[in-house]
């Protein structure tokens, strides 16, 4: 088993560097392109931390949007080093993308520790901080974006975005 999960980790690791390098050379991906970024990671870090981790991507839009690329990857990163990894049992991760009237709505969820706990993986805040540093340059005050933790454990990162707003990224027109 041991050598079928280093193959599939070296697939999926070639995987994400090679979408993470073309993702850094554009100015704009699709929340498509993300997710696969995204599933790529996720599943490095199933293989690593085994049944400890459980993840589900899902994505309810009808057309592939375009999108900032490495905009979700940091919420990604931090449930799983911050929520998952320091729980004694692990947990889950769920991240949705739909469409919320003129608005698309991602959410990380995850069932991790929390805020309040303090652990040795709790983060200096630099990738939360550049997110929202991205989304002002981006879109001024027009996108939002929260992260609160969830009454029943664990954290939601949310980004609000304008379709409009994502659409003007690529020049497309909105209708």
């Amino acid at each position: 088993q041991k050598p079928k999960d280093a193959q599939k980790m070296l697939i999926k690791l070639t995987d994400l560097l090679r979408g993470t390098l073309k993702a850094n050379r554009q100015s704009n991906t699709t929340i498509s392109g993300e997710l696969e970024l995204i599933d790529a990671y996720l599943n490095i870090q199933q293989i690593r931390l085994g049944s400890r981790l459980k993840y589900e991507l899902i994505n309810r839009l009808t057309d592939d949007t375009s999108f900032p690329p490495l905009l979700l990857q940091p919420l990604v990163e931090n449930a799983v080093q911050h929520g998952i990894e320091p729980s004694e049992n692990g947990g889950s991760i769920t991240l949705t993308v739909e469409l919320v009237q003129e608005y698309i709505n991602i959410s990380v969820v995850d069932s991790g520790v929390g805020l309040s706990q303090h652990t040795s993986t709790t983060g200096n805040g630099i990738g939360l901080e550049n997110i929202k540093q991205r989304l002002q340059a981006l879109f001024y005050d027009r996108a939002q974006f929260s992260i609160v933790e969830n009454a029943q454990g664990g954290v939601s990162a949310t980004l609000r975005i304008e379709v409009h707003d994502l659409k003007s990224l690529s020049g497309e027109k909105y209708e």
